[in-house]
């Protein structure tokens, strides 16, 4: 079975685009309700996750018991896929049990260049915030060690001391305490994920109330008691977000067709359990849209050169 898995590799694909943490689910076009289900992952070869009996439930047979947290079975024998990493991405098959076997075209799952170059983005930008507030902290206390052997080496502090001593430590307990936010970086038109997860205990639902917001003014995104809600939804934001819920503890949202506005500050807000958190998006590719206006610029400044040139030569003519 294998080696007719792997000669059918070739055959025509359907190419899946998912977002690493998401959820899929694929489709069997075989019609047939006894199958297997195969992950092909060059330059690995064909392996085998499961089989169903029916197309009518959602009972498998698992050919490794650590599919089982990752692979599950849905009617009509599709075959669902949980939290999505980089190991599960691939091409699959599904494929008759009985002779003549006969296998379905493939499904390959992979992740989108610009989903990715966003996250890896945010993941190269954390280093460098938590750096930053490092190397603050360090400089405060360097400086209120200073001043600490300063006025034991002369046993005195003078008021302008005290007052620097205030002054740093009300900065150390700011930096501190304020929410720092988080650094993401997308492309016009690409899309980007916005995280936001509670991981400390599971949430009731009647507590699973989060409100995404754009610069602390406009509604981006609501659930509430565990349900979406977007009666109360920015229209810019209408149709371009997707939620993450079907996972306990993620209320991350995709905001996809970016846009030049649509950087700014969001913060994701979980009143229940008193968690916020900041996410600052930049979003890069304006600057195609200002090449678009050079040529308008450059012909309005000829106008007023020709302008200009006009009122000269009649003045030079008018001149005795």
């Amino acid at each position: 079975v294998l080696k007719s898995v792997a000669h059918f590799i070739t055959e025509s694909l359907t190419n899946t685009a998912v977002t690493l943490g998401a959820d899929v689910i694929i489709s069997c076009d075989l019609g047939i309700k006894d199958i297997y289900w195969y992950k092909q992952k060059s330059p690995d070869p064909p392996e085998s996750i499961l089989r169903t009996y029916s197309n009518r439930t959602e009972v498998a047979k698992y050919e490794n018991s650590i599919f089982e947290d990752k692979y599950s079975v849905k009617t009509n024998s599709r075959l669902f896929i949980r939290n999505i990493t980089a190991d599960e991405l691939g091409v699959y098959y599904c494929v008759k049990t009985s002779e003549p076997q006969k296998f379905s075209n493939g499904t390959k799952i992979y992740i989108t260049d610009s989903v990715h170059r966003n996250q890896t983005e945010s993941q190269q930008e954390t280093p460098w915030r938590n750096l930053t507030i490092i190397t603050s902290v360090l400089n405060v206390l360097l400086i209120v060690a200073l001043i600490g052997l300063y006025c034991f080496y002369y046993n005195s502090c003078n008021f302008l001391l005290c007052a620097v001593c205030f002054v740093v430590f009300c900065f150390l307990k700011l930096l501190l305490l304020s929410p720092v936010s988080l650094q993401l970086s997308g492309f016009v038109g690409d899309s980007v994920l916005l995280p936001c997860l509670y991981q400390d205990r599971e949430l009731k639902p009647e507590e699973i109330n989060v409100f995404w917001r754009y610069n602390d003014s406009k509604n981006v995104y609501d659930i509430i008691k565990g349900n979406p809600s977007t009666d109360k939804q920015d229209a810019v934001f209408k149709g371009r977000i997707k939620n993450f819920l079907s996972k306990k503890g993620d209320f991350s949202i995709e905001l996809s067709n970016l846009m030049v506005t649509d950087a700014g500050q969001f913060t994701c807000d979980i009143p229940s359990v008193e968690k916020e958190s900041r996410l600052t998006l930049h979003v890069k590719g304006g600057m195609q849209q200002k090449k678009l206006a050079v040529p308008d610029i450059i012909m309005y400044g000829l106008k007023i050169i020709n302008v200009y040139f006009k009122v000269y030569q009649t003045a030079t003519v008018s001149l005795p």
